[in-house]
């Protein structure tokens, strides 16, 4: 992919921390889901650690990673990809290289 503009790297860094959030917000919510069941009876504390356990080991250092060390195009494109970002909430100027982004990569 071609090198990448300074104003298109500052939009993708906006539409990362958009799109880390609402992922991140996701899967908090499965997590929230455990604290629940815990509050009911339904967890064990020892179900529940290791609930939190899993949460940190995966889905949290993944996204952390995908958002804070990886590339910032294909970040944007594959939670576009994921439906938690809508092309048309991007600056337009993100429009064309996210959707080539996505193209490149579905075409593999």
């Amino acid at each position: 992919m071609e090198q990448l503009n300074k104003h298109i790297r500052k939009l993708l860094r906006e539409a990362m921390g958009k799109a880390y959030e609402r992922e991140l917000t996701s899967e908090l919510e499965k997590l929230n889901a455990s604290f629940e069941r815990w509050g009911r009876g339904e967890l064990s504390p020892f179900e529940l650690t290791e609930e939190i356990h899993r949460f940190h080991q995966g889905p949290n250092r993944e996204l952390f990673s995908r958002y804070q060390n990886g590339d910032s195009l294909l970040a944007v494109a594959a939670a576009v990809s994921a439906g938690f970002i809508r092309l048309d909430e991007l600056h337009p100027d993100l429009h064309a290289p996210v959707e080539q982004a996505m193209t490149f990569f579905a075409s593999r």
